[in-house]
């Protein structure tokens, strides 16, 4: 069974914005690339299936930034770590008591 992540719906979700600026449906993208849709649904849902390259692969079809593409394949990598909190700069614990 395959299960999302927070890394890996972050993942996702830059995933599905890259293919909605290059203006590709699922479908279209999992043509172009020979793939199931359903590779790239598991993809966009955080759940993986698909190997680095293979992601690499998409992010050029969705012709993604350099910098960008790091960020990604470095969240990619990571997308099965659970148990990671991350942090916003917007929250903070200081208006929290202390017990």
């Amino acid at each position: 069974m395959k299960v999302s992540t927070v890394r890996g719906r972050e993942f996702g979700a830059a995933l599905r914005e890259a293919l909605v600026s290059a203006g590709l449906a699922s479908r279209h993208a999992a043509e172009i690339l020979d793939w199931d849709e359903a590779k790239i649904s598991n993809l966009v849902n955080g759940k993986g299936g698909a190997s680095q390259v293979e992601v690499a692969l998409l992010l050029g079809v969705c012709r993604v930034e350099a910098d960008e593409v790091a960020r990604l394949l470095s969240l990619f990598c990571e997308k099965n770590v659970s148990g990671w909190w991350q942090q916003h700069g917007a929250c903070s614990l200081s208006g929290f008591a202390q017990s």
